[in-house]
């Protein structure tokens, strides 16, 4: 979170560093994905870095990438949340992840919840009660409603993520969920930006660079050790 937040105190719009960073990335997943498939394929078959025959839909491909541009809003909302600098109550509030986790595995198993799950929800309730006690009304707006709508787009699409990994393998979604990133980004910055983006870029990269390299690299070495 650190390398995201001197950029976004100097005022650098969120997409355009959401931009720049998935740019990087799609790279990154690219070389990975075609090393792991054309050098390293026993490896990669093995823990289902790659697929050989990858057999999906129309319908498939609408779902993986409406998933993806879910966790476009994700990130989104979440780098918004960082422009009203009260990071120490992002890490509180980042537990209501664990609801929308909940509730919508729960909704789509068709189970009941058990009585822990009750009793979690229950203190988690009476904790942002609390919470939001301390801010006033265009706090909320500014940082609580960001940072909800964070982990509702963030933790409502990791329950899809291993069915969007079956079909067509960890490092394809990835390199899916990055491209997809990228071109919201890209058009978000189309509409705000009035078609200044190179503008903004050179002078954002030059001042940035070197954190918006350190994002990617982290990002995708995350991502990489999380599929183990």
């Amino acid at each position: 979170d650190s390398l995201w937040i001197k950029p976004i105190k100097n005022q650098v719009a969120n997409y355009r560093l959401i931009f720049y960073r998935s740019v990087l990335t799609s790279i990154l997943f690219s070389g990975i994905y075609f090393l792991f498939r054309y050098q390293w394929l026993d490896f990669g078959l093995t823990y289902q870095f790659v697929k050989l025959n990858i057999d999906v839909s129309r319908l498939d491909v609408i779902a993986i990438v409406s998933l993806c541009i879910v966790g476009f809003f994700g990130l989104y909302f979440f780098t918004s949340s960082l422009y009203a600098n009260k990071f120490s109550f992002a890490t509180p509030l980042a537990s209501s992840g664990f609801v929308f986790t909940v509730l919508v595995a729960t909704f789509l198993n068709k189970s009941t919840m058990n009585t822990g799950t009750m009793v979690a929800f229950f203190i988690f309730f009476i904790a942002m009660i609390f919470i939001m006690k301390q801010f006033t009304l265009s706090d909320f707006k500014l940082f609580i409603f960001p940072i909800l709508l964070t982990h509702f787009f963030w933790d409502s699409a990791v329950v899809f993520y291993p069915m969007a990994i079956q079909k067509v393998g960890i490092l394809l979604f990835c390199l899916i969920m990055e491209l997809t990133v990228c071109l919201m980004a890209f058009l978000f910055s189309l509409i705000n930006d009035k078609g200044r983006l190179i503008d903004y870029m050179s002078i954002e990269i030059r001042s940035f660079g070197l954190r918006i390299i350190c994002m990617a690299v982290c990002i995708t070495s995350a991502l990489f050790l999380l599929s183990f």
